[in-house]
């Protein structure tokens, strides 16, 4: 990072001194090659997959991909389809906005230090090459069982102090028992409740969607006082948005 807080790519010599203990560090621009027919730099004819740290994203990672691609097929550079694959590389004690790299369709996120099998297979799946020693047929793997949870986006259409109602894309077995995470649920116990799915219809007036009703299945008594706070609140300001 220079003095004027721009990032900039540089190579780093460290070089131990003979006849001391001292280290000699250079630091100077990343070496360039050029083609000896013309002075110019050597052109990439395809990228498959891009290896980035967390921190060089801006904060629209979709723009960020977005203009990625864009600038790749203005260059007649070869993609896939859906443009490159973005593998992104992060620390431990970097906040990540996980959600906004599962809306982005990044490939995968992984940890530094980095292990080197496990970036050599996650960009042999990205660029779905056969060369490679480190593909699904040529590793070990074991069965296991683990708890896990899966979570898709849904609108919240209704609220009580008893259970909601949500709609989504595709209807819901009754019965059914869901975690409700985000919007007012973050306020409950663990950041999110539980509810058992009691009834799922078509909304007549947006066909294709489903209206999907849901009682509470288990409600800590914080959070249900918290409940009746925040929709006294809501009913109240929408009554005087009303009357203004």
């Amino acid at each position: 990072m220079n003095a004027d807080g721009q990032k900039r790519l540089v190579a780093v010599e460290f070089i131990l001194e003979e006849s001391s203990n001292i280290v000699r560090i250079n630091i100077r621009p990343p070496e360039v090659k050029f083609s000896g027919r013309s002075n110019q730099l050597e052109k990439i004819n395809s990228l498959e997959c891009v290896i980035i740290d967390y921190s060089l994203l801006s904060e629209d990672i979709s723009a960020f991909l977005k203009g990625l691609s864009v600038g790749t097929q203005n260059a007649n550079i070869k993609t896939p389809p859906g443009g490159p694959n973005v593998i992104v590389m992060a620390s431990e004690t970097q906040k990540i906005n996980f959600d906004l790299l599962l809306e982005s369709k990044v490939f995968a996120l992984i940890y530094k230090p980095l292990e080197v099998r496990r970036i050599l297979y996650l960009a042999t799946q990205a660029i779905k090459t056969p060369f490679s020693l480190y593909n699904d047929e040529n590793i070990g793997w074991k069965s296991e069982h683990l708890p896990a949870k899966i979570s898709r986006p849904a609108k919240l259409v209704e609220l009580s102090e008893f259970g909601v109602t949500f709609k989504t894309p595709h209807p819901i077995k009754v019965g059914t028992l869901l975690y409700l995470f985000k919007s007012i649920f973050q306020n409950a116990p663990d950041q999110n409740i539980s509810v058992r799915i009691y009834n799922s219809e078509e909304d007549e007036s947006e066909p294709g969607t489903y209206l999907n009703s849901a009682i509470y299945f288990g409600i800590a008594d914080s959070f249900l006082k918290f409940t009746r706070s925040y929709i006294r609140e809501t009913y109240a300001s929408s009554k005087a948005k009303e009357g203004s």
